[in-house]
């Protein structure tokens, strides 16, 4: 059984998770986005630096995640948060872009939504991320305080098709939607015998539940009391 009634996250923000961005959305933000400035893929292309071949795959669709860093470059080429690309805060959009600037009020919501990037030990020693964090990046999709982000290691939520998360994803972690998670979400919890966090996908059968990856290589947990320290609300390929 889980118990997080003692849980004391850093009311520092964390970074977080998200299963699957809506790259429709991106899509069409960005299509209009050029319309409003009057602007080819060409010129996208060359006031971000991403390559044209990538622009025009993500304008199309025909790109099934965006990178971080790709989103980055292609926000503040059109002067708006990475946030507003994905659709997860409203439209600030300045009608004349600068190479690689970006409007004050822009620059405040980007602010406002980086989490730390923190190791695994954070997460099971429950240190602040202030303490520990390494770098801070952008969580795209709606979370709340305590959010953190993490790098995927291992290979046992790598699915040969399907969800999957390769090591190397960053994933984003709420711990405000710990009582909201039901069976199937993708979680972050703490096992009875260890200090280091586990990343697997929660679910529950009546009374009883269980930890389970993605790759079916690996054991699932079964017996093992573990306590859920936060929701997987999104992941980035880098």
């Amino acid at each position: 059984m889980h118990n997080n009634a003692n849980m004391h996250w850093s009311a520092t923000p964390f970074l977080a998770d998200n299963a699957q961005m809506t790259q429709n959305t991106i899509s069409d933000n960005i299509k209009r986005l050029l319309r409003a400035r009057e602007w080819s893929e060409t010129r996208l292309s060359e006031e971000s630096g991403v390559h044209q071949t990538t622009i025009n795959r993500i304008v199309k669709g025909a790109i099934r995640s965006t990178g971080i860093k790709n989103l980055e470059k292609i926000a503040a080429a059109l002067r708006v948060s990475t946030a507003e690309l994905t659709g997860a805060a409203p439209s600030v959009v300045s009608e004349q872009p600068t190479k690689y600037q970006t409007t004050n009020t822009a620059l405040s919501a980007i602010e406002g939504l980086k989490v730390p990037v923190v190791d695994w030990a954070i997460l099971g020693d429950q240190i602040p991320a202030s303490i520990m964090s390494r770098r801070d990046i952008i969580c795209p999709v709606p979370h709340g305080p305590g959010t953190v982000a993490v790098t995927v290691q291992g290979l046992a939520m790598q699915a040969p098709q399907g969800r999957s998360y390769s090591p190397g994803t960053l994933i984003f972690i709420d711990p405000n939607q710990t009582n909201a998670i039901k069976s199937g979400d993708p979680i972050v919890a703490l096992l009875s015998n260890s200090s280091t966090a586990t990343f697997r996908i929660y679910y529950k059968e009546g009374a009883t539940e269980y930890l389970m990856p993605l790759n079916l290589g690996f054991p699932p947990t079964l017996s093992e009391p573990f306590q859920i320290l936060g929701k997987v609300i999104g992941a980035w390929s880098q």
